[in-house]
């Protein structure tokens, strides 16, 4: 009896023992497939060499990064020439118009100063009229070279003259326009002889004679140049007769 039981342990035993066996050597095998996949990978990745350079990696050739970093700088100066735009300011070239304000040059011609009625201008002194006013009479012909040496020889474009009938007053007026500024100081210098003659600047006796005739020539006596119209005046008011003569120009 107890040889049956220990025959059926012993059966039992080995039973299980056939049943248990394949199942542990397929895993035995399952687990032995990924070591030799996994070193079959392994032995794929590139080796490194002694050396220390890892073979077979390819890295980028320098030349390449080197010409694409040029390339874009280059465009970036290229978009800063836009501001080359600025060009339209120069349409501040309108001012040309400017051209406009040449017509002052017109006054070339106004050197000669305008005519204006110089005998007009005598018969509106209110100085030499009137009943107060003394006697005056034209100076003409040969009185003309004795007064006024050296202008009868003047070309003039107007004359008036005038000089007390009396001698012993001093009044008088000479008003003369010429053609040009030489000319105006030529009678200006012929003016300025009179009055040195009646006042005996040269040492010489005195035309007007009289001590208080002379000095009224010496006090008031006036020469004027406005332009080519020059006057000659002898007055207790010839401050009067400047301003006058001077508003006219």
């Amino acid at each position: 009896m107890k040889t049956c039981l220990a025959l059926l342990i012993t059966m039992t035993l080995c039973v299980s023992l056939a049943a248990c066996t394949p199942k542990e050597s397929l895993e035995n095998q399952n687990s032995v497939e990924p070591t030799e996949s996994a070193s079959a990978e392994q032995s794929e990745t590139p080796a490194v060499s002694p050396s220390g350079e890892q073979s077979e990696t390819p890295l980028p050739e320098p030349s390449e990064a080197v010409s694409q970093s040029p390339s874009t700088s280059s465009q970036a100066p290229a978009q800063s020439k836009a501001p080359a735009q600025s060009k339209a300011p120069t349409q501040s070239k309108t001012p040309a118009p400017s051209k406009a304000p040449a017509k002052p040059s017109a006054p070339s011609g106004g050197q000669s100063t305008p005519s204006v009625n110089l005998t007009a201008f005598y018969n509106g002194l209110s100085q030499f009229k009137g009943d107060e006013a003394p006697a005056m009479m034209e100076v003409e012909g040969a009185q003309l070279e004795h007064i006024y040496p050296g202008l009868s020889g003047i070309q003039r474009k107007q004359t008036v003259l005038r000089t007390a009938k009396m001698s012993s007053i001093a009044a008088e007026v000479a008003l003369v326009e010429v053609a040009s500024s030489a000319d105006a100081q030529a009678v200006k210098n012929i003016f300025q002889q009179r009055i040195n003659t009646q006042v005996g600047a040269d040492g010489s006796t005195p035309g007007a004679w009289y001590p208080e005739t002379v000095e009224n020539w010496q006090n008031n006596a006036r020469i004027v140049v406005n332009g080519n119209c020059v006057m000659l005046v002898v007055s207790q008011e010839a401050n009067q007769v400047v301003s006058a003569f001077n508003a006219l120009f």
